[in-house]
């Protein structure tokens, strides 16, 4: 994917456990110690308070720094843990704490850099360039970033559920009003 376009990193409907790869030839050949991912976000919320004001709606307590990644590097085929004693936040606020810690109901940065991604275990890659791709064939010289936390991600899911019950609300107002559960809403608008 050419970085110099906007993408949606995690797709368009991204759940817990969504991840994408970073990968380069030159990086791969090299034995690296550690990378950098400076990200750049656009239509972020603007809200003063943050995601704590933006998912409010949401239920639970969701805030700039709900939203963790977890990172791992590919070794013989396998995608392997990297070693961090910290939390890498996915998002970062104006101000930051001093640590680089977002702030937990500030507004957001349009900027998050996620610094000293350990790599230093990861092998180097020895094949031609044109062979550099990531499929399943790919034994090492990537790097992945995974949607850790929260459990409801971006709340696509949580939203479409919230949204259905406000619209099948006015249709009970006769009747005595009973929250759904999840199951049956979706069997009873799918049936």
């Amino acid at each position: 994917m050419d970085n110099s376009v906007p993408f949606a990193p995690f797709g368009n409907n991204t759940e817990q456990g969504a991840w994408f790869a970073i990968g380069n030839y030159e990086m791969a050949m090299k034995n690296i110690q550690t990378a950098q991912v400076d990200m750049t976000w656009q239509q972020l919320p603007s809200h003063a308070g943050g995601l704590f004001s933006y998912y409010e709606g949401y239920g639970g307590h969701i805030d700039n720094r709900s939203f963790k990644i977890k990172t791992r590097y590919l070794s013989d085929y396998t995608w392997k843990d990297t070693p961090t004693d910290t939390p890498m936040y996915l998002f970062s606020s104006v101000p930051a704490h001093t640590d680089g810690t977002p702030a937990a109901q500030q507004k957001l940065s349009h900027e998050t850099s996620l610094k000293n991604i350990p790599l230093y275990e990861m092998k180097p890659v020895y094949i031609p360039e044109e062979k550099y791709d990531y499929n399943i064939h790919a034994k090492s010289g990537f790097f992945s970033c995974m949607m850790e936390e929260p459990g409801m991600s971006f709340g696509e899911k949580t939203y479409r559920y919230l949204f259905s019950g406000q619209l099948i609300k006015p249709s009970f107002r006769k009747k005595k009003t009973q929250m759904l559960n999840p199951p049956l809403l979706l069997h009873w608008l799918n049936g």
